[in-house]
């Protein structure tokens, strides 16, 4: 009877530890299925478009933009290579300051001489994709207050859900459904004034790692079908090179938050008439130095 018991007590001690180990074995290969990938090298937008990735907890990140004001098929061949294709046009230019607070969360300000633009936004994300997870989403909300003299409907406000799907270990391709209210500028005398109470896109986006400090991006904007009649509108589209510049933090609890200035350079054409808001500027975000076509 001894022998029995203990013959007994044995299998449900195995029973109980290969239950234990199963269980362990589950948890992990399930918390592994969640974890998500190493994403490829980008910053928080592509050119113009805003991105899914956010820098680590406690970065903060000082931007500077510039936009050449005249497009890449305006006037005749001899036209352009008299302007070097709007290198000697007027710029528009920005300075931005974002900050992440949390991992998931950014804070963003945003100044331009575009019609004195002063935008201020907050982006989380929502999920990150992983083995079980097929796609990354974040949210970005925010408002614009336009400051230029003469102007009318001066604040706009926005909301975008960025959802991307990374491919391998190299490319990244994006979806950006854009929600803008008093969008687009139209003159009427010396005042201006939206071109439209609400706009709605969904432009797209792509990104090529070559290397890890070297991406190639690229953006794509649809159609603005909303127009008024006779006025010709076109894909808007950008194609450039992104490249990270980062100040490592040594890993202290007394080191000061570390400062990252991304930088990019492009040739793009887009076209304000497409964008989701009906101005390229209003938008989106951008950094680098881009030429682009209205």
């Amino acid at each position: 009877m001894t022998d029995k018991r203990t013959r007994q007590a044995r299998m449900i001690a195995r029973i109980a530890f290969c239950s234990v180990v199963l269980a362990l074995a589950a948890l992990v290969f399930g918390q592994d299925r969640y974890t998500p990938i190493n994403p490829i090298p980008l910053g928080d937008t592509l050119l113009s478009l805003p991105t899914s990735h956010i820098p680590s907890e406690g970065t903060w990140e000082v931007k500077f933009t510039h936009r050449f004001n005249q497009s890449l098929d305006q006037g005749s061949l001899s036209d352009r290579v008299h302007s070097l294709w709007g290198l000697d046009s007027n710029a528009d230019v920005g300075l931005g300051l974002s900050y992440a607070p949390r991992r998931d969360l950014q804070l963003s300000f945003y100044r331009s001489n575009a019609m004195d633009d002063i935008e201020l936004a907050a982006k989380y994300v929502v999920i990150q994709q992983a083995q079980a997870i097929p796609f990354s989403a974040a949210v970005r909300i925010g408002g614009d207050w336009r400051t230029e003299a003469a102007l009318k409907d001066r604040t706009s406000l926005f909301g975008q859900l960025v959802l991307s799907r990374q491919i391998g270990r190299r490319a990244e391709v994006f979806a950006l459904p854009t929600y803008v209210t008093k969008a687009g500028r139209v003159v009427n005398g010396t005042t201006s004034n939206a071109l439209f109470d609400h706009a709605f896109n969904v432009p797209l986006g792509a990104a090529i790692m070559i290397r890890p400090a070297l991406s190639l991006v690229g953006e794509l904007i649809p159609k603005n079908r909303d127009l008024p009649q006779g006025t010709h509108a076109y894909f808007g589209w950008a194609v450039g090179l992104w490249s990270p510049t980062t100040t490592p933090r040594t890993p202290t609890s007394t080191s000061p938050p570390r400062i990252r200035e991304p930088r990019s350079s492009a040739a793009t054409c887009t076209s304000g008439s497409t964008s989701s808001g009906g101005s390229a500027r209003e938008a989106s975000r951008r950094s680098g130095y881009l030429w682009h076509s209205r």
